[in-house]
């Protein structure tokens, strides 16, 4: 079987090796073990982010990579979709089926090509309308992109009609539904057999580890993450914050607003930036240097992270958004409180810190739920659904 992938995510080639985040590399290089070939029909990297984020080499030699081009503004791809798209046909023709994965600005596109008609999948692990509800209409520039993201959107769903879908969450699940009558849940994931780590107890030492990772934006909720450790500092309760990840803009404005602020509260030494780490040995020793997790976001679909954290027998505080709650019981697997509230989320991490047996039990309940969400088991699930799926289609057509 000859599969292909699309993402609006960058490549860098260098000693003729393919270089990608680590968290599709590690997915791609065990998608390959499913597939006689494998093409990525991905960007190539241009700027110094997407150069620097491009930090692990694939490792199979039957992968593919189809340069779709520098990725230019979000608009410009949109207009210029089906030129460059048909670009690349005679690597289509070789194609038994091509993943989209979406959103994203070409996504709508592809499904104008004669020769990809009976070979589309989509892959959604987000919903650009539930984004575009975020941006705040304050200035022109705004308006603009929240306009384009409604348009893009729009065209997106249309594409989706009647396809076959494979869905990251319940949530993205339930509002695509109507969509197609094939369309399967399939938890994201990074993790491999090797990830799993099991810790001999879970007794704290001060001061208290708190990690989060992730895109250092203002929806991951960080300002509420900065707002706990000035509580804490007022109630003895030893906290230090451990950021992992990146930003996208190499400036890092919003980074240094969370520094500025800190340093507005006399809590800025607590906090420690790591920048990205690779998924893997990297990043798993950041989760295991850690006491707690916390993922205070605003919204999300499943975020891969959250398994990551109980792989490594990390107890985990998350906001109760999107499918988080659907997947995940408070008490039980987590701890859940609202987004935007700093109180509610310090109250949530004083519990956490002060009640062992409670810490104890989140642990093995969640260790045993991520067990069976592995990129061994995602990946040959996918493989499964891509064969069922596009014959159930071809035949109904």
């Amino acid at each position: 079987m000859k599969i292909g992938y699309y993402y609006h995510i960058c490549v860098v080639k260098k000693n003729n090796q393919i270089y990608l985040p680590s968290f599709l590399s590690v997915f791609f290089d065990e998608l390959a073990k499913h597939v006689d070939k494998l093409f990525l029909f991905l960007h190539e990297a241009t700027t110094e982010s997407q150069i620097i984020s491009a930090d692990s080499c694939i490792c199979s030699d039957n992968i593919i990579w189809v340069n779709m081009g520098k990725k230019t503004p979000a608009w410009h791809r949109s207009i210029f979709a089906n030129l460059i798209i048909k670009r690349h046909n005679k690597y289509f023709n070789k194609l038994d089926a091509l993943i989209i994965r979406g959103p994203s600005p070409l996504a709508p596109y592809f499904k104008n090509s004669d020769n990809l008609k009976y070979k589309l999948v989509y892959m959604l692990v987000s919903d650009y309308k539930k984004g575009a509800e975020m941006i705040p209409v304050n200035n022109l520039r705004n308006l603009l992109v929240k306009n384009y993201v409604l348009h893009n959107d729009k065209k997106f769903k249309e594409s989706l009609r009647n396809s076959l879908l494979i869905v990251n969450s319940t949530e993205i699940y339930n509002n695509h539904k109507h969509l197609s009558k094939s369309i399967f849940e399939l938890r994201t994931t990074t993790l491999r057999n090797k990830d799993f780590y099991k810790r001999e107890n879970s007794n704290l030492v001060n001061p208290i580890k708190i990690l989060f990772t992730g895109r250092i934006v203002f929806q991951k909720g960080l300002i509420n993450l900065i707002d706990c450790l000035n509580y804490s500092e007022k109630e003895g309760v030893k906290l230090e914050l451990h950021i992992v990840g990146w930003e996208d803009s190499e400036n890092k404005p919003f980074e240094k607003y969370l520094k500025t602020y800190a340093k507005s509260l006399n809590i800025k030494s607590q906090i420690i930036f790591h920048g990205l780490k690779s998924v893997g040995e990297e990043l798993n020793a950041m989760y295991r240097m850690a006491d707690i997790y916390v993922l205070p976001s605003h919204h999300e679909g499943f975020p891969r992270t959250i398994w990551e954290a109980m792989a490594n027998s990390l107890p985990v505080i998350s906001t109760n958004v999107g499918s988080i709650p659907i997947y995940l019981k408070n008490k039980l697997n987590a701890l859940l409180v609202e987004p935007k509230d700093s109180d509610s989320l310090f109250k949530a991490i004083k519990l956490m810190v002060s009640d062992q047996k409670l810490r104890t039990s989140l642990v093995e309940n969640s260790f045993q739920l991520v067990s069976n969400h592995t990129l061994e088991i995602q990946t040959k699930k996918i493989i499964e659904i891509i064969s069922k799926g596009l014959k159930s289609i071809d035949n109904t057509d």
